[in-house]
């Protein structure tokens, strides 16, 4: 029993280790190694009230893909589609990946084309999505590996089950 759980623990700090974000030193560990390249690939600033969220500086023309172009084994799943300013409200369309590792990146295409990019550490892309009421549909369509949608999964159902304005204080 004993060497089951000192390889359980093993398991654990392994795992906590391979989590190695650091960004602005406010989440360690809430996503991996990707999420840090990506922390470093351009500005971000924090969003205001949205723990573990940070948002690239003005609207781009450049879809996510461009931004994040170093990491081209990213798997960008379409989520909303944009409704044109015409339409009753306009609404932003989403676009969102995860990192290996944990973490992600969510995208938000203006109807009039311009995206806004978010970079969320692996809580901070569970709330956002799940506040969006697009958790189940990120993990049925992102291809995560067995692992990754396990781990993922389990934060989104978590989120789930918090009163929202408990959200950004209690998750995980």
């Amino acid at each position: 029993e004993s060497t089951v759980k000192a390889a359980v623990l093993a398991t654990a700090d392994s795992a906590l280790l391979a989590m190695s974000f650091v960004g602005d030193g406010r989440y360690p560990r809430d996503g991996g190694a990707e999420l840090e390249r990506a922390w470093h690939s351009a500005p971000w600033r924090a969003i205001p009230k949205c723990d573990g969220r940070y948002v690239r500086p003005g609207a781009t023309r450049d879809p996510p893909s461009a931004v994040l172009i170093s990491m081209s084994e990213l798997r960008f799943v379409q989520l909303r589609e944009a409704r044109p300013e015409g339409g009753d409200p306009p609404i932003d369309g989403v676009v969102a990946a995860r990192f290996r590792g944990g973490g992600g990146v969510v995208s938000y295409c203006k109807p009039d084309g311009r995206f806004v990019h978010t970079l969320a550490t692996d809580s901070g892309l569970a709330r956002k999505l799940e506040a969006m009421g697009l958790g189940d549909a990120f993990l049925a369509r992102a291809g995560l590996c067995a692992r990754a949608a396990a781990v993922f999964g389990s934060t989104v159902r978590v989120v789930r089950c918090l009163e929202d304005p408990e959200r950004t204080r209690l998750a995980p």
